[in-house]
């Protein structure tokens, strides 16, 4: 198994999860990556990505884990990697594991930054909110106000940006949501391209570590 960090950035911010994985697998195919295929009827190229981000924020680490049929040097899979993704993805590490490490399964958290200036003069309002707040929430059409009290592990505003460390996987707050929350709270009006992923956490005993930092524990 070989896993591929990477960082979607530009028009890369709008295409769709589907579209991602997409991208992922034609850049294989150029990059000559003989990747395994699913058993089934419809097959398809075994790869294994991250939870989606809603569209419009950046993301410094995303996580796809590609089932090679033969195993690949680091650097020369790196290399290969970096010349044939799309402008919009850009490979930043590999780790060689031999089994699934399952990352879209164990992170349980993410680490956003979220550029305001304006944030500044709220700051006791807004890190507040690490107590638990509520927010609208949309799903099937239907608008339904949830509590996201346990959902948010910091929130710290410093220099005109807001650092929150949110959960995500089976548990999650969503960035654009939070973003509404802060709109109907604090009266700020934050764009989602003002939204960047630096990192993602994995569970490990009774603290949280970088999935880079797990995934380095499980390299061959």
């Amino acid at each position: 198994m070989i896993t591929l960090s990477f960082k979607r950035f530009g028009n890369g911010v709008y295409i769709s999860h589907t579209d991602v994985l997409r991208s992922l697998n034609r850049t294989m195919r150029r990059a000559e990556v003989d990747v395994s295929y699913s058993k089934g009827f419809n097959r398809h190229m075994s790869l294994k990505l991250s939870q989606p981000l809603p569209l419009g924020i950046k993301s410094d680490e995303e996580w796809v884990t590609a089932d090679v049929v033969k195993q690949w040097d680091r650097n020369e899979f790196f290399e290969k990697i970096k010349e044939n993704c799309p402008p919009y993805l850009e490979p930043t590490a590999v780790y060689v594991t031999e089994k699934n490490p399952s990352l879209a399964a164990k992170i349980v958290a993410s680490d956003y930054e979220i550029i305001c200036k304006e944030a500044e003069p709220l700051k006791k309002e807004i890190e507040e909110m690490k107590n638990g707040f509520t927010a609208t929430v949309i799903r099937d059409g239907e608008a339904t106000e949830k509590d996201f009290t346990g959902y948010v592990y910091g929130i710290e505003v410093r220099g005109g940006v807001i650092y929150c460390r949110f959960a995500f996987g089976n548990k999650n707050l969503r960035a654009d949501v939070f973003i509404n929350a802060l709109k109907e709270k604090c009266g700020l009006e934050i764009p989602l391209s003002a939204v960047t992923r630096k990192r993602q956490l994995v569970q490990s005993g009774d603290k949280l570590i970088s999935a880079a930092e797990y995934m380095e524990s499980l390299n061959e």
